[in-house]
């Protein structure tokens, strides 16, 4: 979505918002996810295992 196409005014803020948001990261990582993976910023490769938490009840 370039400056001219963007949507006419009324359209949700939320979505034009984010066709910005997925415009700018395209411009800044033009080969996708496989570029975000190399440069080791994919969210996923840094989410660690989750741990179970015992409650204690009351007796």
């Amino acid at each position: 979505m370039t400056a001219q196409a963007l949507p006419p005014v009324g359209h949700d803020p939320l979505i034009v918002a984010l066709a910005r948001y997925v415009e700018a990261l395209h411009r800044r990582y033009p080969d996708g996810p496989d570029q975000l993976r190399r440069e080791g910023l994919d969210a996923r490769a840094k989410v660690s295992e989750m741990v179970t938490i015992q409650k204690v009840t009351a007796a």
